[in-house]
């Protein structure tokens, strides 16, 4: 075991004090609430992504046609090729290309 030699502990070296946790936490609290006034009032801003995602769940879903592909993909009848050059040729002639 080593041992430490000559130390010297004769200043007076002050130690911190410990910190109240609990006496900062409600300090914080009251310096943020002392900036509020009785007018303030909280504001949200709401992207247009955000919009658009709202108005998505707005839209009707054909639960005939999610459950019968969902038992074609199921039975494996699912002709998944024919799908995506239909999607990709309706996709062209949206964009008009």
């Amino acid at each position: 075991m080593s041992s430490i030699n000559n130390i010297d502990t004769s200043n007076n070296t002050r130690h911190a004090a410990p910190i109240d946790r609990a006496q900062r936490s409600s300090q914080a609290v009251t310096t943020d609430q002392s900036n509020r006034t009785p007018d303030s009032v909280d504001q949200v801003q709401l992207s247009d992504h955000a919009r658009w995602l709202d108005r998505l769940r707005d839209l009707p879903v054909r639960s005939d046609l999610v459950d019968r592909i969902k038992s074609e993909i199921a039975a494996g009848t699912f002709d998944i090729d024919a799908r995506i050059d239909q999607a990709a040729n309706a996709l062209a002639n949206d964009l008009a290309l």
